[in-house]
């Protein structure tokens, strides 16, 4: 684990334990295979587990070590001025769901650290999204309206915490903060209590065209035969020793269901506007100066 010593230190890991799940070591078969041993990976497996699911969840890294591991540790369904920008582009009825989504979450994370008894010094707190410059307070206003109207634990705040003055602030009732690397080791314990399998140090790399979740994993740490299994039928051989240690898991006819914001399931009138061909020219700009290349085209 890091310490507060570490270059790039997080509080969440220097405060709490080390983990030691094993590598996946082979062919696997299970009814879901879950990728990521972050919050979103490990609720899912414990979910998925009390559905009596047979499951495995494969981390590249340590359980709760990456983007959990170095987090903001808040619970809250008040990001940003979000509610009246979906409000306006999306309709108000998904800015309601948007909204009862995160309270619902919060609402589980409190429910399985309550029934399990999950050490996290979780505690309710309210959340700001402020402003100090009187001219946008109409937007702080306007954000805290629509909230309302959606039910939300909205209301306009002049004062904070915060050791300066503010203009306005959104304030949402009934949010938490806590200790979230604790939380997702109390996680992965059920996870494996009631049955699931983790496997740390173990990265996927693919998913086959035909959209079954045929992954591919890549093993950091030991050495093994390289196990390649598609479609439900496998072989398996023994790599030279320059080929790669790689694992291939298998879900069963599980079929890979985009949830994500892609042109193929977001409504042509919902689709992001494209990145504008300006930026796109300065990010090959900055790759091709970090990886040492001559730039073309003149400087912006």
């Amino acid at each position: 684990m890091r310490s507060l010593r570490d270059t790039g230190p997080s509080i969440w890991m220097a405060t709490s334990g080390q983990t030691s799940y094993p590598p996946l070591a082979g062919d696997l078969s299970v009814d879901v295979a879950i990728i990521g041993g972050g919050i979103t990976g490990l609720t899912t497996a414990l979910l998925l587990v009390r559905e009596r699911s047979t499951v495995a969840l494969v981390e590249a890294d340590r359980i709760g070590a990456s983007t959990t591991g170095y987090t903001t540790a808040k619970l809250t369904s008040l990001h940003g001025l979000t509610y009246a920008s979906i409000a306006r582009d999306h309709g108000e009825e998904d800015a309601r769901r948007y909204g009862e989504a995160n309270e619902a979450a919060i609402k589980k994370v409190f429910e399985l650290t309550t029934q399990s008894g999950i050490q996290c010094d979780l505690e309710r707190m309210p959340a700001y999204t402020y402003a100090v410059d009187k001219r946008l307070v109409g937007e702080i206003e306007r954000e805290v309206e629509v909230a309302q109207h959606l039910g939300l634990p909205a209301s306009f705040a002049t004062a904070t915490d915060l050791p300066y003055e503010i203009a306005g602030a959104v304030r949402f009732d009934g949010q938490a903060m806590f200790h979230p690397r604790k939380y997702c080791l109390g996680l992965a314990d059920l996870v494996t209590r009631e049955g699931g399998r983790l496997f740390e140090m173990t990265s996927a790399l693919g998913i086959d065209s035909d959209g079954v979740l045929a992954t591919a994993i890549r093993q950091r740490a030991g050495s093994g035969p390289t196990m390649w299994c598609k479609r439900r039928r496998c072989r398996s051989s023994t790599p030279s020793a320059s080929s790669p240690q790689t694992f291939r898991v298998t879900a069963k006819g599980l079929r890979f269901l985009p949830t994500f914001a892609s042109p193929r399931n977001v409504p042509k009138r919902r689709r992001p506007h494209p990145v504008h061909p300006v930026l796109l020219r300065r990010a090959a700009a900055l790759r091709d100066r970090r990886r040492g290349r001559p730039q073309s085209g003149k400087a912006e």
